[in-house]
């Protein structure tokens, strides 16, 4: 008879455990875009692209000249940079 309730229980800790693993995986970058004197560059946009995304995703650096671009799929192959006319392309 008691054993019902232990079969519920170690279901319920087993789907607990199991839960995480099911859980999408992603993952961020971070950074500073500065320039070959080491001066910072706000206003710069930053494109992370691949097959994987439907898009590009874009963040702008801010007055320090970060940028984060937040929960990423992993796959990420390329950042492109573009202040102004001017762009520059890096493999992530």
């Amino acid at each position: 008879m008691c054993f019902r309730p232990r079969l519920w229980l170690f279901l319920l800790l087993l789907s607990l455990v199991a839960l995480p693993a099911l859980a999408q995986q992603t993952g961020s970058i971070t950074g500073k875009v500065t320039d070959s004197s080491g001066g910072v560059l706000p206003g710069v946009t930053v494109e992370a692209r691949s097959n994987v995304l439907p898009g590009p995703r874009v963040a702008t650096t801010d007055a320090d000249g970060v940028f984060q671009l937040p929960a990423l799929p992993p796959g990420i192959d390329r950042l492109i940079t573009t202040e102004g006319k001017q762009r520059s392309r890096r493999a992530a």
